[in-house]
Parts: structure tokens; sequence; C-alpha cells
């Protein structure tokens, strides 16, 4: 008999684990769009959902991109596009969430900041 040990990794990962920062945006303006990466390091492909959540949730906006409802496996990857529109002066924050059915490390975050001026 042989005893076999590892450890699972989770499938899946969203990019930059470092955050997104919007910089300094005028009020009554939109940010540039910025990019949040998702990949499927798993075979087997994962239904997606994402949410924006946090003290001012309301001023990061997925705009677009190219995920859907499922993410395939072996490698897929898909994006999720965002924009900041300030709503006060000063720092603004929040944080995206993905969640993957079936990955108990979901959601996998990404903090968004910005600044209103």
């Amino acid at each position: 008999a042989v005893t076999l040990t590892g450890t699972g990794l989770t499938p899946v990962k969203a990019l930059p684990v470092a955050g997104i920062a919007f910089g300094t945006v005028v009020g009554g303006h939109s940010s540039a769009n910025k990019t949040v990466t998702v990949y499927n390091y798993g075979s087997a492909a994962v239904s997606l959902s994402e949410g924006v959540s946090g003290p001012n949730a309301g001023d990061f906006v997925p705009v677009g991109g190219t995920c859907g409802a499922t993410l395939a496996g072996g490698g897929a990857h898909c994006d999720y596009l965002l924009k900041f529109t300030p709503s006060i002066s000063g720092a603004e924050s929040a944080t995206l969430g993905v969640s993957a059915a079936g990955d108990a490390d979901s959601p996998h975050n990404v903090s968004l900041t910005g600044t209103g001026s």
C-alpha cells in the first residue's frame, strides 16, 4: 500500500490580486474602464457570479466584459470591465467579489479604490 497525499488548489482566481486603483476622477465624470480577469485553472466548467459590495459600492460599476454565467475549464479566462464614477469628494472604496459554484474559496475579492474631486 502506498499513501498518497496532496493539497487541492482553488481552480478560480481573480486578478489583479493587489486590487485596482482608479485614481482621482472629477465629480460628474467617469474613469476609464479597468479590467479584472478571472481564470479557471480547473478542468471543469464553473458557474460564475459577481457582485460589488462595500461603503461606496454604487460608484464602482461593472460595465461589460467577456464573463458570462459559465466559464470553461482548462485555463479559460474572461474579463469584467468596471468604471468608477465618484459621488463624493474624497477617498472611496468597494470590493468586487467573484464567486464560482462549488469553489469553497469563493468569493474571490478584488479591492477597488478611487478618489472623487
